[in-house]
C-alpha cells in the first residue's frame, strides 16, 4: 500500500492562475507549497484558515488547511491507517500578483 501524504489541492481559479505564471514562477511556488505541505504533515494538521504569504516579491498565495474530503464524514477520532498529518491538505484559494 502506498504511504499517504498531506496533500495540496488548488481551487479551479487558483489552478488557472498557477498555469498562467511563467515556468520559473510555477517552480518557485510549487517548492513553496511543498515546504508548507511537509510542515503540515509533520505537525499533524488541524483546521486552520486564512493563511496568506508572499511567496516571492510581488506575488501572494492564499490557502486554508482542511481535512481531506474522504475523512470529513468519517469517525471524528480518525480511525484511518494514515498518520494524522496525511489526513489533511492545503487548499489553495488564490494566487495573486500584488500591485
Amino acid at each position: 500500500m502506498a504511504e499517504e501524504r498531506a496533500g495540496i489541492w488548488l481551487k479551479k481559479e487558483a489552478e488557472d492562475a498557477f498555469y498562467a505564471l511563467p515556468a520559473e514562477n510555477q517552480e518557485r511556488l510549487a517548492a513553496f507549497l511543498e515546504e508548507r505541505r511537509a510542515e503540515l504533515e509533520s505537525t499533524g494538521g488541524g483546521r486552520k484558515e486564512g493563511f496568506a504569504s508572499e511567496w516571492e516579491p510581488g506575488f501572494a498565495v492564499y490557502w486554508d488547511i482542511n481535512l481531506k474530503p474522504k475523512y470529513r464524514a468519517a469517525n471524528p477520532k480518525l480511525k484511518a491507517p494514515a498518520k494524522l498529518g496525511s489526513a489533511y491538505r492545503i487548499e489553495v484559494l488564490e494566487i495573486r500578483r500584488l500591485a
